[in-house]
């Protein structure tokens, strides 16, 4: 037992050297396991013995546990940057060509660009779409066949809500975990909880 546990400490010795990530910590317990064991020789396979194999075991569940959460964060850091610069590509592209949205309403159509768009609202089987001119456009579509036809700089923070990031003006949270964001014709759009931690991603 104490021969693969020496050899790891040896390995750690020189990870340690080498400055491996947490490699330090793993070295410093099992000095301690070994030395322990050693001082306590005639007491091998005694009560002290496995009080020191589950405290290593704890300490080794508790380790897995913190990695595995410290992996979920950094991947949600890098999804986030990932997000904001794929927002912000985007961005480019629709100052440059932005898309088009042929609102139909009452048997007129009118042309607007997307950029020109500050948010969209469900209203039944319609969409009511609110723009940097102070109009409100009645088009007749659903949200969501609306929503494949826009970029990225467009993102669904409520069930009946869909605005544009390049007119959010703040993001405000309250205790219950929901939130609301503030635009910039100062209007205020609810944000559900469950979509709360992929909007504050998005916007960064």
């Amino acid at each position: 037992m104490l021969a693969p546990i020496a050899l790891s400490v040896i390995l750690l010795s020189y990870w340690s050297f080498k400055k491996a990530y947490r490699a330090r910590r793993y070295l410093v317990i099992g000095l301690i396991f070994v030395t322990t064991n050693l001082a306590f020789l005639s007491y091998f396979l005694d009560v002290l013995f496995f009080y020191l194999v589950a405290l290593l075991m704890i300490f080794l569940l508790a380790e897995s546990a913190f990695n595995a959460a410290e992996q979920v964060r950094r991947r949600r850091e890098a999804e986030g940057r990932a997000n904001r610069l794929e927002l912000a590509l985007e961005q480019v592209v629709q100052a440059e060509k932005p898309v088009e949205i042929a609102v139909k309403s009452n048997g007129r159509i009118d042309r607007i660009t997307a950029d020109r768009i500050i948010q969209l609202r469900s209203s039944g089987g319609y969409v009511e779409i609110l723009t940097d001119d102070g109009r409100e456009l009645l088009h007749n579509e659903s949200l969501s066949e609306v929503e494949k036809r826009l970029s990225l700089t467009f993102i669904r923070v409520h069930r009946s809500h869909l605005v544009n990031t390049r007119h959010v003006q703040s993001l405000k949270r309250s205790d219950q975990g929901n939130g609301w964001l503030v635009l910039s014709d100062a209007s205020e759009v609810p944000v559900s909880r469950r979509i709360m931690p992929s909007v504050r991603r998005a916007l960064g």
